[in-house]
């Protein structure tokens, strides 16, 4: 009977552990290491003398571009820097610097450098460059896929378009044309969903051959209209975005699942949650988050001029670089509602 209760007593114990582990609101317990920071800080979270940021994919450091030519590995739960890389020592005394950094899942980071035509790939644990790769053009931005195997380059901050995608196993270019392209990545890596403006339809290709599965005609899902911009979210439906609207569809892009009008504003920027809740979309200076719940959604407030977004991995947070004051700021958002519709200033949360 001491055993059996014992028993009880420790799960219960564990359970309430497991809880608060995924609830914020308890107090000195965390759902993720940014819930910490809000919790115990009650403040926003920002670091001065950035250029550009990223999150880890474990949600666990934010990786920062500083405008002294280093790279800060930062802990989101106290806001330590842990150690900065370099650059002058890697690249050599030029005075070059990173104006977008991307960290995978296979411990790479990748630093873009538009002035010397290059991203450079530093293994995280030797905290070495183990690649040089060379762009046709000032590449602005980059991001790897979901589990790393690829890198999509930009030459634009300010949209999600790639003039080149670059395989990371094979060493070398998988795709690059003059023209960038609306494009994105199963989140598998198994498939590259590329839009073909010949055609008005997104190609579905087997992303190590190249061999095309099938096209898929967008008049199925728009009637008029190119589209600008291109996820894949976790659950494999389509996010696309036009200019006045964003459309999400089925993995199949059979039909429209849901239409949102965007007030004529260019989508060229989609940022999908962890979990498939929301979305973050719209242009530079006109950022929205949008609720895949209920079709609702509310204007950011945000600097003016901010760029470079990035969704949190584990929480409803949202990184954001402000070059004017070449800072790097972390907001709380919340999912909205129709309690919230009339108040955009709700989305933005300080504790």
């Amino acid at each position: 009977m001491k055993i059996f209760i014992a028993t009880i007593l420790l799960s219960v114990a564990t359970c309430s552990l497991l809880a608060s582990r995924t609830d914020p609101s308890t107090s000195g317990r965390w759902a993720s290491e940014m819930d910490g920071w809000y919790l115990e800080k009650k403040t926003d979270w920002n670091l001065a003398g950035a250029k550009g940021a990223t999150f880890t994919p474990d949600g666990r450091q934010a990786v920062i571009s500083l405008t002294n030519g280093g790279l800060a590995f930062v802990d989101l739960r106290d806001q330590r820097i842990r150690h900065v890389l370099d650059f002058s020592l890697l690249v050599g005394h030029d005075d070059s610097r990173p104006q977008s950094v991307a960290v995978s899942p296979m411990g790479m980071v990748a630093a873009a450098f538009p002035e010397r035509h290059e991203v450079i790939l530093i293994d995280r644990t030797r905290m070495r460059i183990s690649e040089r790769i060379k762009t046709a053009f000032p590449p602005r931005q980059v991001r790897f896929s979901a589990q790393g195997k690829y890198l999509f380059i930009g030459n634009s901050s300010s949209s999600h378009t790639w003039p080149a995608i670059y395989s990371v196993l094979r060493k070398q270019y998988l795709l690059s044309r003059i023209e960038p392209m609306v494009a994105d990545m199963s989140r598998d890596d198994r498939y590259l969903y590329l839009y073909d403006p010949a055609k008005n339809s997104v190609r579905w290709l087997v992303s190590d051959t190249l061999e095309t599965v099938r096209y898929f005609p967008l008049t199925a899902v728009s009637l008029s209209g190119r589209p600008l911009s291109m996820r894949i979210l976790r659950d494999h439906r389509i996010a696309i975005g036009y200019r006045g609207s964003l459309v999400l569809t089925d993995r199949y892009l059979q039909s429209a699942e849901m239409v949102h009008a965007a007030d004529d504003v260019e989508i060229s920027l989609i940022e999908p949650s962890h979990d498939n809740r929301f979305l973050v979309f719209g242009t530079t200076g006109k950022l929205r988050v949008l609720s895949i719940m209920n079709n609702i959604s509310h204007g950011l407030a945000l600097p003016d001029g901010v760029r470079e977004v990035g969704t949190y991995p584990n929480g409803n947070y949202l990184l954001y670089l402000d070059p004017a004051r070449s800072n790097v700021g972390i907001m709380r958002i919340v999912v909205p509602t129709r309690h919230t519709s009339g108040d955009p200033s709700a989305i933005m949360v300080r504790n």
